[in-house]
């Protein structure tokens, strides 16, 4: 088995969405779909464009903070096991300072493994009255890029790393490396649970930043875009008029020469 075999196994074995989890999705507005994310004038391949956030612009205020804290703990507990001749009072605070101004700049799209769910409609989609965008699981647009899920609780992460492998088993050494290096971006707080969240994380470092603006902040994101076929279809929000906005959607993506799938969400809801 070769390395590269390797470690898509234990990526999609340990961090990647469930097997079945066919689709990622996308929760958005109505006239973010229309003036944005479906390209007015593409280039072949690049019909649809998602933005991916930097991190510390992220509705969590404590976005990869709470990954950063976990792996500076398990640094330390490593380092006082490897040398006890360190006290157990040293102060790591400013290696956790550093490590977090080198994480909060990175960017990420963010998905969800649920196409849906009532709450993602409410936080993210204009009130349950947006839409819902299905990608192709398997349709990241950089074979660099990865595809890694959100953990909720750190216990998990925290017996893979403490694990001792006497057997140099290759698969959990790789586990542990991947931890080491993301776990920052992978790990949230519980509170977020229920978006069921999948990250594309990429190297995003040769696209240009731009800037929208939300509440007066200005919030830095890059442009990540995807072809048309890895577009499966488009779920109408449970509170929106279903009919009328079936019917405008059929109509621009005529024009647009797009051809995809919309249906409308199973979730009975009124937005009183």
């Amino acid at each position: 088995m070769t390395r590269k075999s390797i470690f898509a196994d234990f990526v999609d074995k340990y961090f990647g969405p469930t097997t079945d989890v066919k689709s990622f999705y996308h929760y958005t507005t109505l006239d973010a779909l229309c003036n944005g994310i479906i390209v007015t004038n593409p280039i072949e391949g690049q019909e649809f464009c998602l933005r991916a956030t930097r991190c510390d612009f992220m509705n969590d205020p404590n976005e990869v903070k709470y990954g950063v804290k976990f792996l500076c703990k398990h640094f330390e507990q490593l380092a006082i096991r490897k040398n006890p001749n360190i006290s157990p009072e040293t102060d790591f605070s400013d290696y956790e300072k550093e490590m977090y101004k080198q994480w909060k700049i990175r960017y990420i799209l963010s998905l969800s493994a649920n196409g849906d769910s009532l709450p993602m409609w409410n936080a993210y989609a204009n009130q349950a009255t947006g839409v819902a965008i299905e990608l192709n699981r398997f349709g990241s647009p950089n074979d660099k890029d990865l595809v890694l899920r959100c953990f909720y609780d750190d216990a998990e992460l925290k017996k893979i790393l403490i694990s001792d492998n006497k057997s140099n088993d290759e698969r959990l050494s790789y586990i542990q490396r991947i931890i080491t290096m993301h776990a920052p971006l992978m790990l949230k707080h519980p509170a977020y649970k229920y978006e069921e969240e999948i990250r594309l994380i990429g190297l995003f470092n040769d696209k240009p930043t731009k800037v929208r603006y939300k509440n007066g902040v200005s919030i830095p994101y890059k442009e990540i875009f995807f072809k048309k076929e890895q577009i499966l279809s488009i779920t109408i929000g449970p509170a929106a008029d279903s009919i009328k906005v079936k019917k405008l959607l059929e109509t621009f993506l005529k024009e647009k020469g797009l051809k995809i799938t919309i249906k409308k969400s199973n979730i009975p809801y009124r937005n009183l």
